[in-house]
């Protein structure tokens, strides 16, 4: 983080070890600066609608998902060119270009 501070996939990836050792606001705090960094990087959306869904929250579960979806639908016709966008925009990193 020290290096790049503003990378989504460092502070997802650090979200999701707070989450699984039990740092739940900590977790949703990191993944929810990547999603400020990165307003479209819809693993992050995709995540924290997981957790809501774990924590019985479905109605913030619901709205995450509703990003995530807009995101990929305002990206549908978007071709990639590099695999940082595939993997911003949830797509396998072997898409046809």
């Amino acid at each position: 983080m020290r290096v790049d501070p503003f990378n989504p996939f460092v502070r997802k990836n650090l979200a999701e070890a707070l989450y699984i050792t039990g740092q739940r606001n900590e977790a949703e705090y990191e993944l929810a600066r990547a999603l400020e960094f990165e307003p479209n990087y819809v693993p992050g959306y995709l995540t924290i609608a997981r957790w809501k869904n774990e924590q019985d929250n479905s109605e913030q579960g619901q709205q995450y998902l509703q990003k995530a979806i807009a995101v990929v639908t305002k990206y549908k016709d978007f071709k990639t060119n590099e695999p940082y966008e595939a993997l911003l925009l949830g797509r396998p990193t072997g898409e046809p270009k």
